[in-house]
């Protein structure tokens, strides 16, 4: 899926290149007027086809994340103890 997927893509990036050079080609009178648009038309439905191919290949690539009922009951007990260099200000001497 992911080949065919990038092949639909390549397809359509080329498909772009080639419009361009047709509507040039147009302007001069070259080529039919329509091929650029009709080639336009045919690079959105490749990367419509990339994209649902993309949509299949989805759930083999990335996990979907799952819905977890967390209920913690916990009796966090701390204990502080204050160091100190200095003996004289924590009640030393």
């Amino acid at each position: 899926m992911l080949r065919a997927m990038r092949e639909h893509v390549e397809h359509a990036d080329a498909l772009h290149a080639e419009a361009a050079q047709a509507e040039a080609a147009a302007l001069i009178g070259e080529c039919d007027a329509d091929l650029p648009a009709k080639m336009r038309r045919a690079a959105r439905e490749a990367i419509g086809q990339a994209s649902t191919l993309a949509k299949d290949a989805a759930p083999y690539m990335h996990a979907r994340l799952a819905q977890v009922n967390a209920n913690v009951n916990a009796d966090v007990r701390g204990q502080l103890k204050i160091v100190s260099e200095f003996d004289d200000l924590v009640g030393g001497q």
